[in-house]
Protein backbone atom coordinates (compact mmCIF):
# COMPACT_ATOMS: atom_id res chain seq x y z
CA UNK A 1 0.00 0.00 0.00
CA UNK A 2 1.16 3.12 -0.77
CA UNK A 3 1.09 6.33 1.50
CA UNK A 4 -1.63 8.46 -1.39
CA UNK A 5 -3.34 5.20 -1.02
CA UNK A 6 -3.69 5.20 2.71
CA UNK A 7 -3.97 8.58 3.02
CA UNK A 8 -6.90 9.11 0.66
CA UNK A 9 -8.85 5.87 1.57
CA UNK A 10 -8.26 5.50 5.21
CA UNK A 11 -7.40 8.31 7.08
CA UNK A 12 -9.83 10.51 5.22
CA UNK A 13 -12.56 8.99 6.34
CA UNK A 14 -11.35 8.53 9.91
CA UNK A 15 -10.93 12.19 9.68
CA UNK A 16 -14.96 12.65 8.21
CA UNK A 17 -15.96 10.37 10.93
CA UNK A 18 -14.38 11.89 13.63
CA UNK A 19 -15.64 15.36 12.67
CA UNK A 20 -18.81 13.78 12.78
CA UNK A 21 -18.30 12.68 16.35
CA UNK A 22 -17.17 16.27 17.34
CA UNK A 23 -20.39 17.72 15.72
CA UNK A 24 -22.35 15.50 18.55
CA UNK A 25 -20.70 17.48 21.03
CA UNK A 26 -23.30 20.54 20.86
CA UNK A 27 -25.91 18.34 22.16
CA UNK A 28 -23.97 15.67 24.24
CA UNK A 29 -20.93 17.03 25.89
CA UNK A 30 -17.84 15.26 26.25
CA UNK A 31 -18.20 14.35 29.80
CA UNK A 32 -17.94 11.59 32.39
CA UNK A 33 -21.59 12.36 33.59
CA UNK A 34 -23.02 11.83 30.02
CA UNK A 35 -21.10 8.52 28.88
CA UNK A 36 -24.13 6.28 28.96
CA UNK A 37 -26.69 8.47 27.28
CA UNK A 38 -27.50 6.16 24.29
CA UNK A 39 -28.94 7.46 20.70
CA UNK A 40 -29.72 6.63 17.28
CA UNK A 41 -26.50 9.03 16.30
CA UNK A 42 -24.28 6.95 18.66
CA UNK A 43 -26.02 3.51 17.16
CA UNK A 44 -24.69 4.66 13.49
CA UNK A 45 -21.33 5.42 14.97
CA UNK A 46 -20.62 2.95 16.74
CA UNK A 47 -21.94 0.57 13.98
CA UNK A 48 -19.82 2.56 11.57
CA UNK A 49 -16.29 2.88 13.64
CA UNK A 50 -16.65 -0.77 14.33
CA UNK A 51 -16.79 -1.71 10.80
CA UNK A 52 -13.77 0.23 9.75
CA UNK A 53 -12.08 -1.58 12.78
CA UNK A 54 -12.46 -4.75 11.30
CA UNK A 55 -10.92 -2.90 8.08
CA UNK A 56 -7.94 -1.64 9.21
CA UNK A 57 -7.57 -4.72 11.68
CA UNK A 58 -7.07 -7.01 8.77
CA UNK A 59 -5.02 -4.49 6.59
CA UNK A 60 -2.43 -4.47 9.03
CA UNK A 61 -2.02 -8.08 8.99
CA UNK A 62 -2.13 -8.32 5.53
CA UNK A 63 0.59 -6.15 5.38
CA UNK A 64 2.45 -8.07 7.71
CA UNK A 65 1.61 -11.22 5.89
CA UNK A 66 -0.13 -13.16 9.15
CA UNK A 67 -2.46 -15.53 8.03
CA UNK A 68 -5.54 -15.57 9.61
CA UNK A 69 -7.63 -18.78 10.54
CA UNK A 70 -10.58 -16.80 10.42
CA UNK A 71 -11.91 -13.11 9.97
CA UNK A 72 -13.24 -12.21 13.72
CA UNK A 73 -11.94 -10.04 16.88
CA UNK A 74 -10.77 -12.95 18.55
CA UNK A 75 -8.47 -13.85 15.97
CA UNK A 76 -7.40 -10.46 15.42
CA UNK A 77 -6.24 -9.67 19.05
CA UNK A 78 -4.36 -12.79 19.44
CA UNK A 79 -2.19 -11.79 16.48
CA UNK A 80 -1.81 -7.97 18.38
CA UNK A 81 1.77 -8.49 19.93
CA UNK A 82 2.72 -9.24 16.03
CA UNK A 83 1.29 -6.12 15.18
CA UNK A 84 2.79 -4.29 18.28
CA UNK A 85 4.58 -5.66 21.34
CA UNK A 86 3.36 -3.50 23.71
CA UNK A 87 -0.57 -3.40 22.02
CA UNK A 88 -2.44 -4.05 25.06
CA UNK A 89 -1.01 -0.95 26.49
CA UNK A 90 -1.76 1.90 23.90
CA UNK A 91 -2.27 4.99 25.28
CA UNK A 92 -4.36 7.72 23.96
CA UNK A 93 -4.54 11.40 25.04
CA UNK A 94 -7.96 13.16 24.02
CA UNK A 95 -6.41 16.55 22.98
CA UNK A 96 -9.19 18.63 23.83
CA UNK A 97 -8.68 22.08 25.38
CA UNK A 98 -10.14 21.80 29.30
CA UNK A 99 -9.77 18.12 29.15
CA UNK A 100 -7.40 15.62 30.63
CA UNK A 101 -8.66 12.34 29.52
CA UNK A 102 -6.17 9.25 28.92
CA UNK A 103 -7.95 6.05 27.24
CA UNK A 104 -6.45 2.58 26.81
CA UNK A 105 -8.80 1.53 24.04
CA UNK A 106 -7.36 -2.13 24.42
CA UNK A 107 -6.44 -2.86 27.55
CA UNK A 108 -9.63 -4.67 28.73
CA UNK A 109 -9.00 -7.03 25.97
CA UNK A 110 -5.59 -7.96 28.47
CA UNK A 111 -7.96 -7.94 31.82
CA UNK A 112 -11.03 -9.88 30.80
CA UNK A 113 -10.23 -10.86 27.06
CA UNK A 114 -12.92 -8.91 25.99
CA UNK A 115 -14.00 -5.37 24.71
CA UNK A 116 -16.49 -3.21 26.07
CA UNK A 117 -17.27 -1.64 22.70
CA UNK A 118 -16.43 -4.07 20.70
CA UNK A 119 -19.38 -6.22 22.26
CA UNK A 120 -21.64 -3.50 22.60
CA UNK A 121 -21.12 -3.19 18.77
CA UNK A 122 -21.85 -7.19 18.35
CA UNK A 123 -25.20 -6.77 20.86
CA UNK A 124 -25.92 -3.84 18.61
CA UNK A 125 -25.47 -5.09 15.56
CA UNK A 126 -27.72 -8.81 15.69
CA UNK A 127 -29.94 -8.04 18.93
CA UNK A 128 -30.80 -4.62 19.26
CA UNK A 129 -33.74 -4.61 21.27
CA UNK A 130 -33.08 -7.38 23.27
CA UNK A 131 -32.00 -7.09 26.93
CA UNK A 132 -28.12 -8.33 26.92
CA UNK A 133 -25.25 -8.18 29.60
CA UNK A 134 -22.04 -6.19 29.41
CA UNK A 135 -19.51 -5.41 32.06
CA UNK A 136 -22.26 -6.70 34.81
CA UNK A 137 -24.76 -4.67 33.25
CA UNK A 138 -28.27 -5.10 31.84
CA UNK A 139 -30.11 -3.52 29.30
CA UNK A 140 -31.42 -3.19 26.03
CA UNK A 141 -28.39 -3.83 23.31
CA UNK A 142 -29.06 -0.14 21.48
CA UNK A 143 -28.46 1.49 25.07
CA UNK A 144 -24.71 0.60 25.22
CA UNK A 145 -24.30 2.40 21.61
CA UNK A 146 -23.25 5.64 24.06
CA UNK A 147 -21.14 8.21 24.05
CA UNK A 148 -18.47 6.18 26.23
CA UNK A 149 -18.22 2.96 23.89
CA UNK A 150 -18.51 5.44 21.07
CA UNK A 151 -15.46 7.26 22.65
CA UNK A 152 -13.55 3.96 22.93
CA UNK A 153 -14.19 2.44 19.81
CA UNK A 154 -12.76 5.87 17.81
CA UNK A 155 -10.09 5.60 19.96
CA UNK A 156 -9.27 2.37 19.45
CA UNK A 157 -10.12 2.76 15.09
CA UNK A 158 -7.15 5.89 15.79
CA UNK A 159 -4.68 3.13 17.11
CA UNK A 160 -4.98 1.11 14.24
CA UNK A 161 -4.86 3.87 11.93
CA UNK A 162 -1.42 5.17 13.23
CA UNK A 163 0.09 1.76 13.10
CA UNK A 164 -0.90 1.29 9.49
CA UNK A 165 0.92 4.55 8.92
CA UNK A 166 3.69 3.94 10.53
CA UNK A 167 3.97 -0.20 8.27
CA UNK A 168 3.68 1.68 4.90
CA UNK A 169 5.39 5.27 6.19
CA UNK A 170 8.89 3.67 7.75
CA UNK A 171 10.40 7.09 8.52
CA UNK A 172 8.76 10.33 8.63
CA UNK A 173 8.71 13.49 10.94
CA UNK A 174 6.26 15.19 13.39
CA UNK A 175 5.62 17.92 11.24
CA UNK A 176 4.34 15.53 8.18
CA UNK A 177 2.35 13.17 10.87
CA UNK A 178 -0.79 12.47 11.12
CA UNK A 179 -3.04 15.37 12.49
CA UNK A 180 -6.05 13.94 14.75
CA UNK A 181 -8.33 16.94 16.56
CA UNK A 182 -9.60 14.46 19.01
CA UNK A 183 -6.44 12.17 19.85
CA UNK A 184 -2.53 11.39 20.25
CA UNK A 185 -1.28 8.52 20.76
CA UNK A 186 1.04 9.05 23.54
CA UNK A 187 3.62 5.75 23.21
CA UNK A 188 6.99 7.14 21.80
CA UNK A 189 7.52 4.78 19.10
CA UNK A 190 4.81 6.49 17.31
CA UNK A 191 5.88 10.11 18.12
CA UNK A 192 6.95 10.26 14.51
CA UNK A 193 4.17 10.15 12.81
CA UNK A 194 1.60 11.89 14.95
CA UNK A 195 1.26 15.42 13.98
CA UNK A 196 0.33 17.43 17.04
CA UNK A 197 -0.19 21.75 17.32
CA UNK A 198 -1.27 21.38 20.90
CA UNK A 199 1.30 20.84 23.79
CA UNK A 200 0.08 17.26 25.59
CA UNK A 201 2.08 15.95 28.61
CA UNK A 202 2.83 12.69 28.77
CA UNK A 203 0.71 10.47 31.51
CA UNK A 204 1.86 9.62 34.44
CA UNK A 205 1.77 5.64 35.64
CA UNK A 206 -0.82 7.10 38.08
CA UNK A 207 -2.64 8.55 35.26
CA UNK A 208 -2.33 5.68 32.98
CA UNK A 209 -3.24 3.46 35.49
CA UNK A 210 -6.79 5.66 36.54
CA UNK A 211 -7.30 6.02 32.61
CA UNK A 212 -10.29 4.73 31.01
CA UNK A 213 -10.03 1.33 29.49
CA UNK A 214 -12.37 -0.61 26.85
Amino acid sequence: MTETNFLKNYWELFINIENYFIKTFKYVSLDEENFNTFSNEYIKLLLFICSEVDVIFKTILGEKNITLSKECMDEYTSKRTFIYQDFDNLLVKVAMKSLNYYIQPWKNYYLNNYLDWWKSYNKCKHERTSVVEIANVKKEAYKFANLKNVLLALASLYTLEIILYKEIKINCSPEKGLESKLFKLENADFANFIYSPIEIVTASPLEAASCWHG
